[in-house]
Order: structure tokens, then C-alpha cells, then sequence
């Protein structure tokens, strides 16, 4: 028993005698009533300090709760975001796939520029496959028709 709940029941045993015994006098003794109001009153002063704790506490989850909300709230457009930075992604690697798939197919210049009667000399010819040659290096697959 605490010091208060003992208090209080010799208080209540006392009071409990005078009244059976119609004993106007209740032998109370000072002493056990002052430490019955000090205890109550430290017990006072404890709940009110446990009391303002506990709304220190909550004012500081209310606020950690709101903050994970935001956070959450902020994960959530990120995830979208990276989402569709993904699909933005594997649209533009498709399409470079789509890009380097495709080959370059180059008309016989001789043919288009002269035409059958007339035999381009050997330094145009030549050009022809120094472009071949540099489109290749680039890595652009190159077929002639």
C-alpha cells in the first residue's frame, strides 16, 4: 500500500469507530492528517507533471505523424516520378534499338548521277567507299543496291 492509501484507511477506521460508537470526539491525530494533505499534494504536483508530459508528448507525435504523412506523400510522387522516368526510358531504348537496326542503304552514285553511258573515273569511285568506310566506322550498317 502506498503512503496515502494507508493513510486514508486509518483516517477511515477512525472515523468509522466514532461513528459506531456515537463518539463525538474522533481521536484523529494531527500528525496523520498533515502527512494525509502532503501526500495527497505531492501526489497532486506528480500527476500534474506526469500530466504535462504526456501532452508534450503528444504535441510531439502529432507532429512526427504529420511529418511521416508528408514523407510518405513525398515517396509516393517520387515513386511516380521514377515510374515514369522508367517508361520515358525504355520508350527511348526501344527507339534506339528501333535507330540502330536500321541500315542505310546507299544508290550507286555512278548510276544516278550519269546514268548508264557514262564510266565515273576512279578518284569518284573511290570517294564513294571513303564514305562507306567512315559510315561503317560509325556504325552505321551500310549496303549498296
Amino acid at each position: 500500500m502506498t503512503d496515502i492509501t494507508e493513510l486514508a484507511l486509518r483516517l477511515k477506521l477512525e472515523a468509522h469507530r466514532a461513528v459506531s460508537n456515537f463518539n463525538p470526539q474522533m481521536n484523529i491525530k494531527t500528525r496523520d492528517l498533515m502527512a494525509l494533505v502532503e501526500a495527497l499534494e505531492s501526489e497532486k504536483r506528480i500527476c500534474a507533471t506526469w500530466r504535462k508530459t504526456a501532452e508534450a508528448n503528444s504535441e510531439k507525435l502529432e507532429k512526427a505523424q504529420q511529418q511521416m504523412t508528408e514523407s510518405e506523400n513525398r515517396v509516393r510522387k517520387q515513386n511516380r516520378h521514377i515510374c515514369e522516368l522508367f517508361d520515358d526510358n525504355t520508350a527511348l531504348r526501344q527507339r534506339i534499338a528501333g535507330l540502330e537496326a536500321r541500315t542505310v542503304k546507299l544508290p550507286d552514285l555512278r548510276q544516278i548521277v550519269s546514268g548508264d553511258r557514262y564510266v565515273w573515273s576512279d578518284g569518284v569511285y573511290n570517294y564513294s567507299q571513303d564514305v562507306k568506310v567512315v559510315l561503317a566506322a560509325a556504325g552505321i550498317k551500310v549496303e549498296v543496291e
